[in-house]
């Protein structure tokens, strides 16, 4: 999880406290330090930068931390404790697609608006993976694979390139359920709009991997259901579709994002 938060008198940028969650992820964090050279010219020396995961494992060492920044336990899905109420200035919720449950985002953004002092500010970047690009046979033939994946599977793979579905559907109407929240927020820009054809290659990298990593379940799914792939025909298929995707016009497969910036009421 990924939160972030800033002190008394943001928007003025002198003094921030930043709060930063997100699953399973910290190399964003140690870019957001004043010694980082992508975000030291956004981040003064004076920001306060805490990054919060369920759980430390994916915690860099400390011995690295930059004097800006931290990190720590928290349960987002849960009410925050009183220590954490009204604190920070920014929280900055990053990828939540496949944590959210029942298709309600509701607990998470009323325990990140606590969080948030009156007048501050929630930023959120998420993938609507039941919004998703799929282009050429390559990628065609990796989404059938999911599907077929799916058939044995309670986590369902098909959702990550068909239409958008009950899994995912919450992600479509992400501005929706920001407004809806008590404490109350007020939407200031909320984006559904594709990548930019720059960034396509590195948002299908970034896919690439995650779906690289659910053939770990193979195994078991092909003893669920012997129309499972096998883990070398799933390998096999996602290096045909990393490989033709290589090549001008080549196969695509990718999720399409969304941008939201709310600022609680005073």
């Amino acid at each position: 999880m990924e939160l972030s938060a800033m002190p008394n008198n943001f928007p003025k940028p002198s003094q921030w406290n930043h709060r930063h969650r997100q699953p399973g992820s910290t190399s964003r964090l140690r870019q957001l330090s004043p010694e980082q050279d992508e975000y030291g010219d956004q981040l003064p020396p004076s920001a306060r930068v805490t990054a919060y995961d369920v759980t430390d494992s994916h915690f860099i060492l400390p011995e690295y931390w930059p004097p800006n920044l931290k990190f720590e336990q928290l349960d987002c899905l849960v009410d925050p404790p009183p220590t954490l109420a009204y604190r920070f200035d920014v929280v900055h919720l990053r990828m939540w697609a496949f944590i959210i449950r029942d298709n309600d985002p509701g607990p998470l953004i009323r325990n990140a608006a606590k969080l948030l002092k009156p007048g501050g500010y929630l930023q959120w970047e998420d993938a609507r993976f039941g919004s998703s690009v799929v282009r050429g046979d390559a990628a065609l033939q990796v989404r059938r694979m999911m599907d077929r994946m799916s058939n044995a599977s309670k986590h369902d793979f098909h959702l990550l390139t068909g239409p958008c579905s009950a899994g995912f559907r919450w992600l479509d109407q992400l501005d929706l359920h920001v407004e809806r929240a008590e404490p109350a927020l007020d939407v200031i820009d909320c984006q559904y709009k594709p990548w930019s054809s720059q960034f396509i290659p590195l948002c299908m990298d970034n896919f690439m991997v995650a779906l690289e990593s659910s053939g770990a379940a193979l195994d078991h799914l092909k003893q669920v259901d012997p129309s499972a792939p096998t883990l070398d025909q799933w390998e096999k298929a996602l290096e045909a579709l990393h490989n033709d995707s290589r090549h001008p016009g080549g196969s695509q497969l990718y999720w399409l994002p969304v941008t939201l910036l709310a600022r609680k009421s005073n």
